[in-house]
């Protein structure tokens, strides 16, 4: 596999991660779903969020990145919208655990997160990201560690 562009779309997936860890930061707002036939409370996660992530690409050919972005969370209830960029993603809220899984284009291939488990501590949200980078030819496969703090 190509090493250009790789990290531009594993950075992609690990900012999108870290907006999704962000947005179940800092807010004491809660939630209640009552209209909802679960009635789960959700704590508020909506707003913009600045994430911090630490990128394992050695799988990939590559090795240790770090990105930092924005990200904007939008939230209904338990399920969330996350944007960065042009690129949009669908996720969930159950208690502090913030769940999200999706593909995007990148320049060398399309990035698929398989796992993601983002919990919050406090006024940040920290967690791990897996993710396989697909380039037609080739699949390898990686982790991000994620924190962000909202803005």
């Amino acid at each position: 596999m190509k090493q250009s562009g790789k990290y531009s779309s594993i950075t992609f997936v690990l900012l999108v991660l870290t907006m999704i860890i962000y947005g179940c930061g800092s807010s004491s707002e809660v939630s209640d779903n009552s209209n909802s036939s679960s009635n789960t409370v959700c704590e508020s996660i909506a707003g913009t969020w600045w994430v911090t992530d630490t990128i394992d690409e050695s799988a990939c050919g590559g090795g240790t990145q770090y990105d930092s972005y924005e990200a904007t969370i939008k939230q209904s209830d338990c399920n969330i919208t996350v944007t960065v960029g042009r690129d949009s993603f669908s996720g969930s809220i159950n208690g502090s655990t913030v769940s999200w899984t999706g593909s995007y284009p990148a320049e060398s291939g399309t990035v698929t997160i398989s796992s993601m488990a983002l919990n919050k501590a406090g006024s940040r949200m920290t967690g791990t990201a897996n993710w396989t980078l697909n380039d037609g030819q080739e699949t390898c496969s990686g982790s991000t560690e994620m924190s962000g703090t909202r803005i």
